[in-house]
């Protein structure tokens, strides 16, 4: 038996064992190797973060689920018919949607497949911007490339930030709130983000390929002074630790996957903004608008039919499809 499967078998071994001990002997007995063999799979089960517990004359024991983000373990909870069935995982990343359209660029981009890291070291978010992705968070990048009508590819954040939503929901039990137009807010502070990236094709306008990429704080870590009180993590949210990110990643794909198809069928367009207008954050609130050099306040009123921000200004109603809106300090 090789080594590396070796170690997944001792830990499946000891995951029926439901956090009791099972002896070195029978797992020798059970699976046909050595101790020395045991030892060195938990071993390295134990450098993978399994949370293993040794003790002398009892043998070994999985004190609950760890928190390992890995193919094996993403694959191991997901539900998904086409959606991340091909995954690249790693500890770190410069940055997941980047990667996936370096794939893009090779001609190694598949539908379907999806991205993900524990950190990044040059996320970005909308307009360019930094987007801060530190040890301990969920960074994942999915990619479409089946013809998706232009009405369709409008709401790709929206139906994404919805599907996030429900997903988080799903597994943690935490209702997510959305700022406009990709923000994703708990008490009113930021949790997570959405960018979306498409490239079309020159001579018909048609999509080659749409890259949803998005990034959620899981672990409460310390956070640069400029972010205090300005962002939030599941942690936080929870008020304990959140559920394994192979876990909640799964059941985010889940949801996504599920509004991907609607779109790409040309269906629920309307249920999805209507999910998405349920979640809007200040709706009737005095908003602070930015747009490129333009500032101005206005009393937001909501989305449109494509997703667009209504800001109310002199008795006009405006359609903003770009742009930052952020809560006027009272």
């Amino acid at each position: 038996m090789a080594k590396r499967q070796t170690r997944y078998v001792v830990l499946e071994a000891l995951r029926q064992q439901g956090g009791e001990f099972l002896s070195s002997t029978a797992l020798t007995e059970k699976l046909g190797v050595t101790r020395a063999a045991i030892w060195k799979a938990v071993v390295a089960l134990k450098e993978e973060g399994y949370p293993i517990r040794s003790v002398t004359g009892e043998g070994y024991a999985l004190e609950g689920e760890a928190d390992v983000l890995s193919e094996r373990e993403i694959a191991r909870s997901l539900a998904t018919h086409w959606l991340g069935r091909a995954l690249c995982c790693q500890p770190q990343m410069e940055s997941t949607s980047a990667h996936l359209k370096a794939l893009a660029a090779g001609g190694e981009l598949r539908h379907g497949l999806v991205a993900v890291a524990g950190e990044q070291t040059g996320g970005r978010g909308r307009g360019g911007r930094s987007f801060y992705s530190p040890p301990g968070g969920l960074y994942f990048s999915a990619a479409l490339q089946q013809p998706l009508p232009l009405s369709a590819l409008r709401l790709l954040t929206l139906a994404s930030a919805v599907a996030i939503c429900e997903g988080i929901a799903d597994c943690c039990g935490l209702q997510v709130d959305i700022k406009w137009p990709n923000d994703l807010y708990w008490g009113g502070r930021k949790l997570g983000g959405i960018l979306t990236e498409c490239s079309l094709v020159g001579e018909s306008g048609e999509l080659e390929y749409a890259v949803c990429g998005a990034g959620l704080n899981c672990a409460a870590t310390p956070c640069p002074p400029e972010l205090r009180g300005e962002i939030v993590s599941l942690e936080e949210a929870l008020g304990g630790p959140p559920p394994a990110r192979a876990a909640l990643l799964a059941a985010l794909l889940q949801r996504l996957e599920g509004a991907f198809d609607r779109l790409l069928q040309g269906e629920g367009g309307r249920s999805l903004l209507e999910g998405y207008r349920a979640r809007l954050l200040w709706v009737g609130e005095t908003v602070e608008v930015s747009r490129g050099s333009e500032r101005y306040r206005a009393v937001f009123e909501g989305v449109d039919g494509e997703g667009r921000a209504l800001l109310q200004t002199g008795g006009e109603v405006q359609a903003l499809s770009s742009g930052e809106i952020r809560l006027r300090k009272r």
